[in-house]
């Protein structure tokens, strides 16, 4: 009886050793994309173009292309898309980012950091095409 609750201590050891680490690796880098900032930029000093943007952070990195036509965002696509997939919050945010022409929008309830991925990817895409068109 003493030896198979040793085992099963044992495995229990293990089983909360794994999930520690699996918490840790999972969540690295959180904070620091919940508190990103995201800056608007000036779509009237941008050429028409189609410019990637590839935010890194953690599990949240991404890459996306913009596309602006007329000093306006008419599309943005995601390229490589997070750890964990968040299309639905993608759609939401490109959604929001097109209607205000602006990545600085809201960030989608339930899906901080996520939202936060993705609109900094945008504005580093605008940046990049920023750059190019000067």
């Amino acid at each position: 009886m003493k030896k198979v609750l040793k085992i099963i201590c044992i495995i229990l050891i293990v089983i909360i050793a794994v999930l520690t680490v699996f918490f840790i690796v999972f969540n690295h880098g959180m904070s620091d994309v919940k508190n990103a900032v995201v800056s608007n930029v000036d779509l009237s000093k941008i050429n028409d173009g189609i410019y990637p943007g590839t935010f890194k952070g953690g599990r949240w990195s991404n890459t996306v292309e913009v596309t602006v036509r007329n000093h306006q965002i008419v599309e943005i696509r995601v390229d490589t898309n997070q750890t964990i997939p968040a299309q639905d919050v993608a759609n939401k945010v490109f959604d929001s980012i097109m209607k205000k022409q602006t990545p600085k929008v809201d960030v989608v309830s339930g899906a901080t950091v996520s939202s936060k991925g993705y609109m900094k990817s945008v504005e580093i895409a605008l940046k990049n095409a920023l750059a190019m068109s000067k």
